[in-house]
């Protein structure tokens, strides 16, 4: 069974930083613009531009969300921002709606596409959608049950990324997950669904 990678939400530098140095593989950030966490604090461009190359310096990963469900005005400013990102060498953007993900095919087609768990992705057909269309991963709905990811694993065969958190959505997001992993609370049923999955 190959090891999951650790994706850690970094809503600030400060938390960005944590993750890293408490063994985070990847973190996720959002800019100012573009995502849906609106009241995270989220990054200016020179704070992603030192986050970035603060976890790359110790071989950790940023994805970056451009999640929101766009309206045309929102595509305006959307190609500089995706320029923006390539030539700030992040790993990856995280996407749920089909008009970004054209756009950045279109234009900066080497930058990494991930399709974001808020793309509510449920079923095997989607996911063999949005490979289709270029993406890298795809996050799947919290909802799934175990089952219907192994199904979507059988048929899609993808390179998927997994919300092992799901059933402790609550805990993970109104608690410490650094607290939960250093614990040893968390590790164990990751490592229990993990195991069912293969």
């Amino acid at each position: 069974m190959k090891k999951p990678e650790l994706l850690a939400p970094a809503g600030t530098l400060e938390k960005l930083k944590f993750a890293v140095q408490y063994g985070a593989d990847a973190v996720y950030i959002a800019g100012k613009q573009y995502g849906l966490r609106a009241f995270a604090g989220n990054f200016s461009k020179e704070e992603m531009a030192e986050g970035v190359a603060f976890a790359h310096s110790r071989g950790v990963k940023v994805y970056v969300t451009v999640n929101i469900f766009a309206h045309n005005e929102d595509f305006v400013e959307m190609e500089a921002y995706l320029q923006e990102l390539l030539q700030l060498q992040v790993d990856a953007i995280l996407v749920s709606d089909p008009g970004i993900l054209r756009l950045a095919r279109e234009k900066v087609p080497e930058l990494p596409i991930h399709i974001s768990t808020q793309a509510n992705t449920t079923n095997w057909s989607a996911v063999q959608f949005w490979k289709e269309l270029g993406a890298e991963r795809v996050v799947l709905a919290r909802e799934l049950s175990l089952l219907e990811i192994k199904e979507i694993k059988e048929k899609a065969n993808p390179r998927k990324w997994i919300c092992v958190e799901a059933e402790n959505t609550y805990v993970v997001s109104k608690g410490d997950l650094v607290v939960l992993i250093m614990s040893n609370e968390l590790a164990p049923k990751i490592k229990e669904n993990f195991e069912k999955l293969s």
